[in-house]
């Protein structure tokens, strides 16, 4: 049922994306003004190499956070270098 909520428009669409990259909470997105929202929708979408397009919120939505999901774990289990 929640799936179906947050594909359910863009702005839930694009509201999961900068959560599930950024590791931010729904209340903390909640509280930006609309330019830092625009701003960490650009670098979520910088990150996942694609653009979540408004008129169609589902269409990209599995394969953006798949890529972003493979992204965030090759980066964690890169060695730190110090």
């Amino acid at each position: 049922m929640k799936r179906v909520e947050l594909k359910s428009s863009w702005l839930n669409s694009a509201k999961s994306i900068i959560a599930g990259i950024f590791r931010y909470t729904f209340e903390e997105i909640e509280s930006w003004d609309a330019e830092m929202f625009f701003e960490r929708l650009a670098y979520a979408e910088f990150v996942c190499g694609r653009k979540l397009e408004p008129g169609d919120p589902t269409s990209r939505m599995l394969s953006t956070l798949e890529r972003s999901w493979a992204i965030l774990k090759a980066l964690r289990s890169q060695p730190s270098v110090n």
